[in-house]
């Protein structure tokens, strides 16, 4: 992940002229976060707001975070989960006097079912690798506010050994509709029931987490894919089909892009869904608990849907070579990658397989 991103505090006018109230930042260590406290009968609770997609569309949560009194909140710097996922938010809440700690997950959608399935993709992920991809985006922010020495590094620093301390930590994933900010769902991830808690010392010692890399994949047969490679998958042939039928034009995001709404490849198998049954169920499918897929149908639908939607003939063997060579890219790819950067690379390899 780029560390020169620039760490941003909200503006009096960030919420599109609408002023937010200021915060109020502790500025020593020694008595941390004082000013910053909710008092919940006999707990002490902090709570901070990390805003890692900027999408317009969010504002709406921000402010009610910021009307209902939560002064500590931050943007500017992504953070990442599982395959490069990007939650909207992370709400850290922390009690002072019990020591616990919980990390809320946070997706915002439109729609309901839509609000559950992009909150629930997190539900396996790995608990201790989350804190651990929190506790690097803490340093990170830090170099920031070091950099530029930002007075308020006293809160980050804070948060970060209040974590160190506390006795448990929760990990949980919750959702919301943009159009009214009250948790539609929260669960523990599958790994955390609400009766066991993650110490902050399980953190592994590294600084900074290793990048997933593809897990061999021949497409042959029968597959049964992971939820990783599921998602590679889908990300290299709806990738692929923006450059074949040249779609390649878009100036969003990873995340934005593979919006199904938005997703070419998706709008136009839909229509067409009898035709193509085995590419239909793939991109129809859930694709958080893995599929099942028969490599020559889905390959030989790709190549017809190609063949009929351009002046190229592309043969089954043409695009299952295509999509070998470029599913270990796509596996890798991060949400918030450039969709100019994803496109140039994936031109790429279509070129090469035009000569």
């Amino acid at each position: 992940m780029d560390d020169s991103v620039s760490f941003r505090f909200p503006s009096r006018q960030s919420l599109g002229g609408c002023p937010a109230p200021p915060a109020n930042f502790a500025h020593s260590s020694a008595a941390p976060l004082s000013k910053e406290h909710s008092v919940v009968g006999s707990s002490m609770l902090t709570e901070f707001l990390f805003r890692f997609d900027g999408a317009k569309e969010n504002d709406g949560f921000l402010k009610s975070a910021l009307d209902r009194g939560i002064k500590n909140v931050y943007a500017g710097v992504a953070m990442e989960v599982g395959p490069g996922w990007v939650p909207d938010f992370l709400m850290v809440s922390c009690d002072w006097v019990k020591g616990h700690c919980t990390l809320t997950l946070i997706e915002l959608e439109s729609r309901r079912a839509e609000a559950l399935a992009s909150s629930r993709k997190y539900l396996p992920e790995d608990s201790t690798e989350i804190l651990s991809a929190f506790h690097n985006y803490l340093n990170r922010v830090l170099t920031q506010c070091r950099s530029t020495a930002d007075p308020r590094i006293s809160v980050i620093e804070d948060l970060r050994e209040s974590l160190k301390k506390a006795q448990k930590i929760i990990i949980e994933t919750a959702c919301a509709l943009r159009s009214d900010p009250t948790y539609l769902e929260r669960l523990p991830l599958t790994d955390q029931p609400q009766t066991s808690a993650l110490r902050y010392s399980h953190l592994s010692p590294r600084e900074t987490l290793t990048t997933s890399s593809a897990s061999p994949l021949t497409f042959e047969g029968r597959l049964i894919l992971t939820r990783d490679q599921t998602v590679g998958l889908n990300r290299a042939i709806v990738i692929l089909d923006a450059v074949v039928r040249q779609h390649e034009h878009s100036a969003a995001h990873l995340k934005a892009w593979l919006d199904p709404k938005r997703n070419p490849l998706r709008k136009s198998i839909s229509n067409r869904h009898n035709d193509f049954p085995e590419l239909w169920q793939f991109l129809s499918t859930d694709k958080n608990s893995g599929v099942k897929i028969t490599c020559e149908p889905f390959f030989a639908e790709l190549s017809t849907f190609w063949s009929s939607t351009t002046d190229k003939q592309l043969v089954m063997e043409t695009v299952h070579r295509l999509v070998s060579e470029y599913y270990p890219l796509a596996y890798k790819l991060k949400m918030g990658d450039r969709m100019q950067d994803v496109f140039k690379e994936a031109k790429r390899i279509v070129q090469r397989t035009d000569r």
